[in-house]
């Protein structure tokens, strides 16, 4: 059974990495950590952001959500984000490569085009940031989180 071997392989790796799983070597059965070893034995990058103090990259919550298909116009609108509610709205923009945090500075994509799933028009750098290939594919699938 699947299961079987994921959870070997699981701990083999645990172990491998120097956590202390609190088994018992006879029995293989857990005893019972204190909760302040089991504080330290998560690595700090590891713990929940909640507990972690707020970074210069922490950004704000999202205050809606949108997928749909991103464009680009090509060389020429350096700087370009367009979205249907016009300038002035702060978004993150994330595709199957990284995200970019931009402030829209025009209204678009094209009415047609938004009916057909266009959600936003990038410009080139980010465009191809966000997709991870060249500009020249033209659209890609995104989520656009809208921010306070």
């Amino acid at each position: 059974m699947i299961v079987d071997t994921i959870v070997p392989i699981g701990l083999a790796i645990a172990l491998a990495l120097g956590y202390d799983l609190g088994l018992e070597p006879a029995t293989g059965t857990r005893s019972a950590p204190a909760l302040e070893e089991v504080r330290t034995a998560i690595p700090p990058d590891l713990t929940p952001s909640a507990t972690r103090p707020p970074g210069p990259s922490a950004a704000p919550a999202p205050t809606r959500v949108v997928r749909g298909i991103a464009s680009t116009y090509g060389p020429g609108f350096a700087g370009y984000l367009a979205l249907p509610e016009g300038r002035g709205i702060r978004v993150r923009v994330c595709g199957p490569a990284a995200c970019v945090v931009r402030t829209s500075n025009d209204a678009g994509p094209a009415l047609s085009a938004q009916r057909a799933g266009r959600v936003v028009d990038l410009s080139v750098a980010d465009f191809e940031t966000v997709s991870g290939s060249g500009w020249r594919r033209g659209l890609v699938r995104v989520t656009v989180e809208y921010l306070r």
